[in-house]
């Protein structure tokens, strides 16, 4: 593991402006990230950030302030994150090592790292294990998470062609199967644990998931589309489009919006749930992963085609 914490902070001042004068600025936090994906939110209100160009996770105070806490070392091309709120532990899943990465989220320690199947993205915790979505072996792996088991093997289960996303509801995962243009829904314990519940087919290209307490939403990249499901049947309850091209992440603000990255528009778009009405938001260069605070009022976002993490209010297209 190499470990490296400061105290100063390291930012840089851009500018986000809308058509004419109008203009605010948002904070670049850019110390020893590199192409940056994932991004997850610990305990603690710190912000962890995978570094994918230089195979590390960053640590950042959560306060806004940049400060950056520790840079830790894992495998290559780490690109989803997930927290262990229950043990303090952060899983990382390696791209291009094939394996898991398992750190304290007190101090960035290693706790082990764990081979799974080929091409690892995202990644989930249900509260007793991690389940992995592997994009090129086409399957999932579901990993014992307790401080017993240690990142034991409990099972590898097909799924669909190129699974990218991965989402719990709270009994069931879900999976997002970008080649197959699928969701399918797994059983997420007992006997039938990994059995496909559900097979539903979505918009082109499905890329990220998030649950809302109710309903699964799903992001597709290349069809500019956003879908609702009904979390329990998975039934296609409603499509909205004219969300920004190659949105490569969603996320759920409680009772105010679904909010989707869009990587190739360089904008963040959110979605009211009850109306569908949609606002459209600039962001920086090549949005890949976030944290949305409250109901959006300000957007914490991996630029990975800009090597930051950039803290900023959000600004409405006109």
């Amino acid at each position: 593991m190499r470990s490296t914490k400061r105290s100063v902070k390291a930012t840089l001042f851009i500018f986000l402006c809308l058509t004419g004068s109008q203009c605010v600025s948002a904070q670049i936090i850019q110390t020893a990230i590199s192409s940056p994906t994932g991004i997850a939110r610990d305990s603690d209100g710190n912000v962890w950030v995978a570094s994918f160009g230089s195979s590390t996770v960053v640590k950042i105070k959560g306060d806004h302030s940049g400060t950056v806490l520790g840079t830790f070392s894992v495998g290559a091309n780490p690109i989803g994150l997930a927290v262990d709120f229950i043990n303090g532990a952060i899983w990382v899943s390696n791209y291009t090592s094939n394996t898991v990465t398992k750190l304290a989220t007190s101090n960035g320690a290693t706790l082990g790292t764990y081979f799974v199947g080929s091409g690892p993205r995202s990644l989930v915790w249900d509260g007793v294990s991690v389940w992995v979505a592997n994009s090129n072996s086409n399957n999932v792996t579901r990993l014992d998470a307790t401080p017993v088991g240690n990142g034991r093997v409990l099972g590898t289960y097909p799924v669909g062609v190129a699974p990218y996303g991965i989402a719990f509801d709270g009994t069931d995962i879900w999976v997002a199967n970008r080649n197959s243009n699928s969701v399918m829904k797994l059983s997420g314990g007992g006997p039938t644990v990994g059995m496909v519940l559900r097979t539903t087919f979505v918009a082109a290209q499905p890329q990220a998931l998030a649950f809302d307490g109710t309903n699964m939403w799903v992001t597709s990249y290349s069809s500019h589309t956003l879908t609702k499901l009904d979390g329990n049947t998975g039934a296609l309850l409603n499509s909205y489009s004219s969300i920004p091209a190659g949105s490569f992440a969603v996320a759920v603000a409680p009772a105010c919006a679904i909010w989707v990255a869009g990587y190739s528009s360089n904008a963040i778009t959110a979605v009211n749930p009850d109306t569908g009405s949609i606002t459209t938001f600039r962001a920086p260069s090549g949005p890949y992963g976030f944290l949305v605070e409250g109901c959006g009022t300000r957007i914490l976002a991996t630029s990975f085609t800009g090597n930051a993490l950039v803290d900023f209010p959000l600004i409405q297209i006109q």
